[in-house]
């Protein structure tokens, strides 16, 4: 798990890492980009380390975050910035086996390996297929153990940081978990068992888990899923928002795709140069996809975690065309 968070502002500490050495190691390997020095050297973050963390506005409220299947933690570092420097303490999970790869303290590295196998293929049968879905819809809780324990430990932390960074400095009566692809599944199972969570974001998820059955999750709290225009249709997502107890919001993006949601288009982009991303990560230019991605994120934990006004749900925005929006009142 990493911790990004608002700094105090006399802070100098040295410039974050994009990737750890191994990290960026196992995305070259994977991708084949050209990154002659590594993906660690390759981009620069806007956060420092070793900061204290800013006592104006604490104690801050509190976000859990969950990669996609497969992906890395830091893939998402646009989107968990840009919530720190609008107040939030955001704790970015790494679920082992499921993740590119874990890295621990110890020096322990443990690469992606998933107990449930990985997708099936265009030429998996159907069974092949519904057995597949039916292990991710189990998988689930073992990634919602993982976020529980997470803010058990926070729990925990916030009354008795032994390294003083997090006591009395957060604010565990106001807690939003969200998460991309699998992640954003997690976020709905989440606040589906445990009411700590106030609040729930799904970036492109389907919505895998026990709860998904017929009539889907009648979930309390609010929740906003966000889709790619290339979301198929999905019963999953339809009996969910359908469901919704709280307030529910339904956002689809234009030119999105699964991918845009993350920080690999901007990457790609960088890399290779404009115009050069693949038809997969769709047609959004990706520091647009970023904006938008960023903005409906933070309205909706600015509204429904920290308690503020956001106007931007209260319906359509001119200022982002590209998204269409439906509010569930």
């Amino acid at each position: 798990m990493q911790l990004w968070y608002p700094a105090d502002p006399c802070g100098a500490g040295e410039l974050a890492p994009y990737l750890a050495p191994e990290e960026g190691d196992s995305r070259r390997a994977s991708t084949g980009l050209p990154v002659e020095d590594g993906f660690e050297a390759s981009f620069v973050t806007h956060a420092r380390t070793g900061v204290p963390l800013a006592d104006e506005g604490a104690p801050h409220p509190v976000l859990l975050f969950s990669h996609g299947f497969g992906m890395l933690r830091a893939d998402y570092t646009s989107l968990v910035e840009d919530l720190a420097s609008h107040g939030f303490v955001v704790a970015a999970i790494s679920h082992t086996h499921d993740t590119e790869l874990a890295l621990f303290p110890d020096g322990r590295a443990v690469p992606f390996s998933p107990v449930v196998g990985t997708p099936p293929g265009m030429d998996a049968t159907p069974e092949e297929i519904e057995a597949f879905f039916e292990a991710m819809d189990e998988h689930v809780a073992v990634w919602v153990d993982d976020a529980r324990f997470v803010l058990d430990e926070l729990t925990a932390a916030a009354q008795r940081d032994p390294g003083g960074l997090l006591t009395w400095r957060l604010d565990l009566d106001r807690v939003g978990v969200l998460g991309h692809s699998f992640g954003g599944a997690m976020a709905a199972e989440a606040c589906a068992v445990d009411d700590r969570f106030d609040a729930g974001l799904n970036l492109d998820g389907s919505l895998f888990g026990p709860e998904s059955g017929a009539g889907g999750r009648s979930l309390a709290q609010p929740f906003l899923i966000m889709l790619a225009e290339g979301h198929v249709d999905d019963v999953r997502v339809d009996e969910t928002y359908g469901a919704l107890k709280g307030q529910g919001y339904l956002a689809r993006v234009e030119g999105a795709a699964h991918l845009t949601f993350s920080d690999l288009p901007v990457v790609i982009e960088h890399l290779l140069g404009a115009g050069a991303l693949p038809e997969e990560l769709g047609t959004l230019a990706p520091a647009r996809a970023v904006e938008i991605t960023n903005a409906y994120t933070r309205a909706f934990v600015e509204a429904h975690v920290r308690g503020d006004a956001s106007p931007l749900l209260d319906g359509p925005s001119p200022e982002y065309p590209e998204v269409s929006f439906e509010k569930k009142r």
